[in-house]
């Protein structure tokens, strides 16, 4: 059995961050192991919430995961603190597993509430080493130096993939890794693309419905899925129908967006 390393935030309310990481790669068989970044008493869609940056732990403990440990890969989440992303780069660079760096700090064309473009600019260096990065659009064209409105409105898949090149040009000057780009609205679709040597395109109908976590959920079955030697273009058909299932069930059940995805209902059928 494989082991998988997760590095991302811990809410204690709300499906989403670790929650979620920890949910998905374990039911896909594999031993997953956890190192928090923050702590969060509710997900940060909330209002009102209670946060503490854990880097002091984080930084302490990648010391102690010398390369006498044994992970199979690496999947990283939301680090925020330029420290915090130094200390992941440095692990990152010096491992030799499976590398996937889902770089969390915006969405919607703008930065999270508390993010710098120094903290972009680091996100560039840090993803040189990565395998696989699973940015939103927004994160895409900020790594880019792309502008967010020139990729908003496409009016079908075909000119969204002709369209979106020089974006996934100038991502492919900063890393050699597979990139996976989500959330990408065209008419009433919702596209996740994909490029490797070329670049696919899997879509479903968009509820216009925002869940939080879902970028949690999808970086973590990409990540296991191709850490069980599955390819990437079933990964991501499998990721885009999986959480299509769990936002059409949430809407049913009327969960509010920042509580999270209802996906454990589906989750056995990964």
């Amino acid at each position: 059995m494989k082991n998988a390393l997760v590095i991302n935030d811990l809410s204690a309310f709300g499906n989403c961050s670790l929650n979620v990481n920890l949910a998905v790669l374990q039911n896909l068989k594999l031993q997953t192991h956890a190192v928090p970044s923050f702590i969060l008493s509710h997900q940060s869609d909330f209002d009102d919430f209670y946060t503490k940056d854990n880097g002091d732990c984080l930084i302490k403990v990648l010391e102690k995961f010398t390369d006498k440990t044994v992970f199979d890969g690496v999947l990283c989440g939301y680090l925020k603190t330029e420290e915090n992303i130094n200390s992941v780069s440095s692990f990152m660079e010096n491992f030799g597993g499976l590398k996937l760096i889902d770089p969390v700090f915006g969405d919607h064309g703008e930065l999270y509430k508390g993010f710098t473009l120094a903290q972009v600019e680091l996100y560039k260096k840090m993803i040189k080493s990565a395998d696989i990065i699973t940015p939103n659009l927004t994160e895409a064209c900020y790594l880019s130096n792309q502008k967010y409105q020139d990729f908003c409105n496409f009016l079908s898949i075909n000119d969204l993939k002709i369209g979106i090149k020089p974006l996934l040009q100038s991502l492919r000057k900063l890393t050699n890794a597979v990139i996976f780009i989500t959330g990408i609205k065209v008419k009433d679709r919702l596209v996740n693309i994909l490029f490797d040597k070329e670049i696919y395109a899997f879509s479903v109908k968009n509820n216009g419905q925002h869940f939080s976590g879902s970028g949690d959920l999808f970086a973590s079955i990409i990540f296991g899925k191709v850490l069980n030697k599955v390819s990437y273009k079933k990964a991501v058909k499998t990721a885009t129908k999986f959480i299509k299932k769990a936002v059409d069930y949430s809407i049913f059940k009327n969960q509010t967006g920042n509580f999270g995805l209802l996906y454990q209902k589906f989750i056995k059928k990964l």
